[in-house]
């Protein structure tokens, strides 16, 4: 459905669906911009695959609209504390455990971790005073159910292979 999202004007507490995280990362910051949670709701709704469930001043929890897969997640920020952080968990509601599930947890986690990567080079591109490394996870590790490990490549390293011909890594 079609309507405007305004953060600040939303609920102050939202329900928390995700109880038992089986994949969870914690982000701190020493300081937020503002409107970043904002933005963030917005490139979660473009995303075919994910339905967002409730959305609230300082969290949203979701769910993969995809009739294979039972994951939900959340987002909460933490804006007023000494030490602000973005905690992102997602949870399996796979009727057993299976590699199949964690693998779909990972990518899904791998993704909402990009897509706030590109969030805050947008918000601290004017704060950076010094040049940083951004890693991408390797696509074929990815690809390999039986790695456990995914190995992490400089992105300027991978775009100039790819500019340059090469086609494995």
């Amino acid at each position: 459905e079609n309507a405007w999202i305004v953060p600040s004007m939303l609920h102050d507490e939202g329900e928390h669906l995700v109880t038992k995280p089986t994949h969870q990362r914690l982000l701190l910051f020493d300081i937020l911009p503002a409107g970043l949670f904002g933005r963030m709701i917005t490139r979660l709704q473009e995303w075919d695959d994910l339905k967002i469930i409730q959305i609230w001043r300082s969290g949203m929890t979701f769910k993969v609209a995809n009739k294979k897969s039972n994951q939900i997640g959340q987002i909460i920020v933490d804006s007023l504390s000494s030490k602000p952080s973005i905690t992102v968990s997602c949870e399996s509601r796979c009727q057993r455990s299976n590699k199949k599930c964690e693998r779909k947890e990972k990518l899904l986690m791998q993704r909402l971790a990009e897509e706030f990567t590109s969030l805050f080079q947008e918000a601290f591109r004017r704060m950076m005073k010094h040049p940083y490394q951004h890693f991408v996870v390797c696509p074929h590790c990815l690809a390999d159910e039986n790695c456990d490990k995914p190995a992490k490549l400089l992105y300027e390293k991978c775009v100039e292979l790819i500019v340059n011909g090469c086609v494995t890594v």
